[in-house]
């Protein structure tokens, strides 16, 4: 069971262990989390910079060969969106001591690589270094650029961006373009310095034992962090009328996005009721879109319902033909309206609650998925216990997910529709 261990080391770096022999592998992820905001692109940048090398192995092709060395360690760094927090995480998976020939122990040595990435990257006259910054910089406007190509993503981007506009949670993981072009190697220096003394956590999975880890972390890490609480998980707020946006693009099919308020954030104690009510919703094969509008009315060739617990937002996506918009929209508010009148079965009930908790167990087959489930529903303000989480599921009753179906309340119709006669937008 993927319950971690936390205690927060010498320096006020935050330790967390899931001591467990189910794999062959030890997994780490330092995880520095902060607000989302202005500095978005600049901090998704840091981690891509970051992994390019270190001081002691300045240059990709040496950073490679040593991880070659450490029998094909894996390291890799990226930037997570978690509410109106952006999480900047750094992986190193490599194979653990007790499955290597003769007596090789690289424990340690993985260690000291992870906190070179972290804390003691490469420099040129006391900055980034500069050939790093500019190739990175480019290679997340790339990245950036291309969500458009996934029309999907795209469109429940843009949702989120309408129902949220001017506040931090509408700003996406990796920030927006027109940041990255101001960014030099001694700004971005500076940024990353201010980001490492922040909170930090240093995630571990494998067959590790808990005092010989801490002394090797304290050992090698020795940058100071803040200790801060994550901020309170507050719902988006609801908001008078309905507003629908459409935009237009060279598309094949169209993307229509349902972005509805539940008032309901992770730390909520009806939370549970919610995420059972969003299965029954679209979480699965049998719930009630997949059923009404892809199987029986087949107008779509997808529909579902994903629910963000940090802002309590449930957000339908369905990609159907152009002329199928409009009857999609009633028959999806149709369903919503139903089970707001108490139409839910205790087979829907049922195959709900087994669905999710499935989910649950199949997580921790993942070293990586239960460090970021752990990580989410703490940032969530909720208990990460498996055991717990179990329950609560498997104890919402029907007239607890018909009272959280009815605080689902739509507040922005978003659709991406064939090139044409330019962009709509329209406040009802």
């Amino acid at each position: 069971m993927a319950d971690f261990r936390h205690e927060t080391l010498a320096g006020g770096l935050r330790l967390a262990l899931w001591s467990t022999n189910k794999f062959k592998t030890n997994t780490f992820r330092f995880v520095l989390p902060t607000k989302l905001g202005v500095h978005a692109a600049e901090n998704a940048l840091v981690p891509m910079v970051l992994r390019r090398g270190t001081r002691r192995y300045p240059d990709t092709r040496g950073l490679m060969t040593r991880l070659d060395d450490l029998y094909g360690a894996d390291l890799r760094a990226d930037a997570y969106k978690l509410g109106e927090e952006q999480a900047l995480v750094f992986h190193l998976s490599m194979a653990n001591d007790r499955y290597l020939p003769g007596e090789e122990r690289i424990l340690d040595d993985g260690i000291a690589l992870l906190q070179g990435v972290v804390e003691d990257p490469a420099l040129v006259d006391g900055t980034l270094r500069p050939d790093y910054v500019a190739q990175e910089r480019e290679n997340l406007r790339r990245q950036i650029e291309s969500i458009v190509n996934d029309k999907a993503q795209f469109a429940a981007m843009r949702c989120v961006e309408v129902m949220a506009e001017g506040t931090p949670y509408a700003i996406g993981r990796y920030g927006r373009v027109e940041d990255l072009e101001p960014i030099t190697p001694r700004g971005l220096t500076e940024r990353y310095r201010d980001l490492v003394k922040g909170p930090a956590t240093l995630y571990a999975v494998g067959d590790l034992e808990w005092d010989t880890l801490a002394r090797a972390v304290e050992d090698r890490f020795l940058a100071p962090h803040a200790d801060a609480p994550p901020p309170p998980a507050e719902p988006l707020p609801p908001r008078e009328g309905v507003r629908r946006v459409e935009e237009r693009q060279d598309v094949n099919q169209g993307k229509l996005v349902m972005g509805f308020t539940t008032g309901v954030a992770g730390a909520d104690p009806g939370y549970p009721a919610m995420v059972v009510a969003n299965g029954i919703f679209g979480g699965f094969a049998h719930s009630k879109l997949f059923l009404k509008v892809r199987e029986e009315a087949s107008l779509a060739y997808y529909a579902y319902a994903r629910l963000d617990g940090y802002k309590g937002v449930c957000l339908v996506s369905a990609g159907l033909e152009f002329e199928n918009r409009d009857r999609a929209l009633t028959i999806i508010e149709e369903q919503l309206m139903a089970m707001q009148d108490g139409d839910i079965t205790e087979d829907e009930l049922d195959r709900t609650r087994r669905g999710l908790v499935n989910g649950m167990r199949a997580a921790e087959d993942s070293p990586s998925q239960s460090i970021m489930r752990d990580l989410e529903l703490r940032r969530m303000g909720r208990d990460p216990s498996l055991d717990r989480r179990i329950e609560a599921i498997e104890s919402v009753t029907r007239d607890e997910a018909v009272a959280a179906a009815q605080r689902i309340r739509l507040d922005t119709v978003y659709f991406l529709n064939r090139e044409g006669e330019g962009v709509r937008a329209a406040a009802v």
